[in-house]
């Protein structure tokens, strides 16, 4: 990046310019993303056309309409600031949201080390803290994340791997903070090819960003699904969908 990031300010992100004003200044175009500092947490919503969010405390992120689009945005914002990924975040609250959802496929699967649960969307790898009975193994779509979880020693696959795979693999998979950042419906069909029948995928909702795409996708393809009894504001809704 051409700019100087400090976690101390607050930063607009969109896909199209918005209005000057002065409580906003243009930073830099980074890829789909222009990415402006605002000198107040709060700006005037009506300059752009789409859902505003406030995320990682200084991020206000413009989501565009088109859901094809929002998933351009969230690739483009973490391979922009990722690499910051685990100074904006709270690394304990993101490691219980794995766990408790660890926690729940630990349950449904039993106790078995031959077991292989893939973290789908697994971001810097913080499932190596978690417990599991089986082997994790994580996918990433975005390249800087997928350094930082290939340091932390996380065994990783790569789109490919999983679309080769001649057989069903996976026993469970989960997806921890994942689904609110418009995960591509092709995405979902690709993993649940690799997932053994009778196998569950659990995920979180961050604020409930998604919620019914992501559960239409899954009837589409035939998944039972079940909101679990989990109330924790700070993961939102909690589902399982059974292959």
């Amino acid at each position: 990046m051409k700019f100087q990031f400090n976690s101390g300010n607050s930063y607009i992100i969109s896909q199209k310019q918005i209005p000057q004003s002065r409580n906003t200044r243009f930073l830099v175009r980074y890829q789909s993303l222009y990415i402006y500092i605002t000198k107040e947490s709060l700006w005037d919503q009506s300059c752009y056309d789409g859902t505003m969010i406030h995320y990682m405390d200084c991020f206000w992120l413009v989501l565009p309409t088109d859901y094809f689009q929002q998933a351009v945005l969230w690739r483009d914002f973490y391979q922009c600031f990722g690499a910051y990924y685990e100074d904006l975040i709270d690394d304990n609250c993101n490691i219980e949201c794995i766990r408790m959802l660890v926690s729940h496929i630990n349950i449904q699967i039993g106790p078995n080390q031959s077991k292989k649960i893939l973290d789908f969307g697994c971001g810097s790898g913080l499932s190596t803290k978690v417990t599991a009975q089986g082997s994790i193994v994580g996918y990433e779509p975005v390249e800087e994340m997928r350094k930082q979880a290939r340091q932390r020693g996380l065994e990783m696959l790569t789109r490919e791997e999983i679309k080769n795979m001649p057989d069903p693999v996976f026993d469970a998979v989960f997806s921890s903070y994942v689904f609110h950042m418009a995960v591509l419906d092709e995405d979902i069909e690709m993993v649940l090819g690799r997932m053994k029948k009778g196998a569950v995928w659990v995920a979180n909702f961050y604020k409930d960003i998604n919620l019914e795409h992501i559960n239409a996708v899954f009837r589409r393809y035939g998944c039972k699904l079940r909101r679990l009894e989990i109330q924790e504001e700070r993961y939102g809704a909690v589902y399982e969908y059974q292959k």
